[in-house]
């Protein structure tokens, strides 16, 4: 059974798919924060786990596959695998491959992949990311985007209340580049980001959508400090722009 005919099934209760022979065409790791502790306007990781997607393709399809840890150690990028007792996702428009706790992972033959689906898989898992100025940010903008400045505040981490869970931090800095500033709020584990004022920062993947509350609103990001692109943070969080 093919990987598009998979996703496109109806998932039941108990449903035992068939193996599945893939690819995994890119591979990232992270930190997940599911719960903070607050004290003296800071913030720190009060329950932590690590979590790990995966592209895979079956030569036609690709899609994500999320893995528990002990899991993604048994697979790398290029690497073809059989993979048994999976699940499917339920919800969303494109709907992704779970680990289950029986999961089992297979090597196997190398699963020839076309150019563009390899293509489509690296853009899953990190998208492509414009750089744009300060001055040419704009409210109607789709896609990712990167900028870059120096930063010139920084608030106290602040307890935001969350409609999907526990409280999430917080906190707000100013980006300024030559005589543009702007107001750039850090949430969840951006927050963890060792600033201070002076700091030049380049951002990039921010999504930004107008939001009545906070102004623009970037829904992904990974930060990098200084000149060296080296010490990236590679996280997945939220961040504000305003």
């Amino acid at each position: 059974m093919s990987l598009q005919t998979i996703l496109a099934q109806s998932s039941t209760p108990y449903q035992r798919l068939p193996p599945l022979k893939v690819k995994v065409i890119a591979l990232q790791s992270q930190m997940k924060v599911s719960a903070w502790e607050f004290a003296e306007g800071e913030a720190r990781p009060l329950k932590v786990h690590n979590s790990c997607t995966a592209a895979v393709s079956d030569r036609v399809s690709v899609t994500k596959f999320i893995l528990f840890q002990n899991l993604a150690d048994k697979i790398v990028e290029g690497g073809s695998y059989i993979i048994k007792n999976y699940s499917v996702s339920k919800n969303g428009v494109r709907r992704s491959m779970l680990s289950c706790q029986d999961t089992n992972i297979f090597h196997t033959s190398l699963v020839e992949v076309p150019a563009n689906v390899e293509e489509e898989g690296r853009n899953m898992i990190c998208p492509p990311s414009q750089k744009l100025s300060l001055k040419d940010i704009t409210a109607n903008r789709d896609g990712f985007i990167t900028v870059e400045g120096c930063v010139t505040s920084i608030s106290k981490i602040m307890q935001i209340i969350s409609q999907h869970g526990p409280p999430v931090p917080l906190a707000n800095i100013r980006l300024k580049e030559g005589e543009v500033e702007v107001k750039v709020c850090l949430w969840r584990k951006a927050t963890m980001v060792d600033l201070c004022v002076g700091t030049p920062c380049k951002m990039t993947h921010l999504r930004i959508k107008n939001s009545p509350e906070y102004g623009f609103f970037a829904a992904q990001h990974k930060l990098f400090r200084g000149e060296n692109d080296n010490q990236a943070d590679q996280g997945v969080n939220q961040r504000i722009l305003r």
